[in-house]
């Protein structure tokens, strides 16, 4: 059997296409990153802060953010969506646009204040107890992230390593 060497180099350059191609693909979509802490500013006011960083290739606008608190919480008025409109009710604050961020490394920070008694739902994550929440894109995909939940009145505002960051 003999092999036409025309038709084999046409083989392994269209092999090698669409490898790229693929490779492309995968690589070339949005990927975020968030983070989300809890400070104390000087007066002191608790904040819930986001930070939203776009290391992929495509532009991403996230639609809504959300801290999932438990159901008893919900029921005594407090609200779980971090921003829709732009309301002061004590229990949460937002944002009444959607927020787009450009390709490598566009960011946002969201800083939300907080009423000192606001409950949200926690798990326990190698002894440190950690608060959950989501991002939500228009594309209809949640990027989840954890915060640390330090008692309030012992959050001093300061950096420290943490074992719920994003994930």
């Amino acid at each position: 059997m003999k092999v036409d060497p025309l038709a084999a180099y046409g083989a392994v350059t269209a092999t090698l296409a669409v490898c790229l191609q693929i490779h492309q693909w995968l690589a070339d979509r949005a990927k975020l990153n968030i983070g989300g802490s809890i400070e104390i500013d000087a007066n002191p006011n608790p904040y819930l802060v986001i930070h939203a960083v776009n290391m992929g290739r495509r532009p991403v606008r996230v639609m809504q953010a959300v801290s999932i608190m438990p159901k008893q919480a919900a029921s005594k008025g407090f609200v779980s969506r971090l921003w829709k409109r732009h309301t002061s009710t004590g229990r949460g604050s937002g944002f009444s646009k959607s927020i787009d961020l450009a390709p490598d490394g566009g960011d946002y920070t969201w800083r939300v204040p907080l009423s000192e008694d606001i409950t949200f739902f926690s798990e326990t994550i190698r002894g440190e107890k950690c608060g959950k929440g989501y991002v939500s894109l228009t594309s209809g995909k949640a990027v989840f992230f954890r915060f640390p939940l330090q008692p309030l009145t012992e959050f001093r505002s300061r950096k420290t390593e943490s074992v719920c960051e994003p994930h």
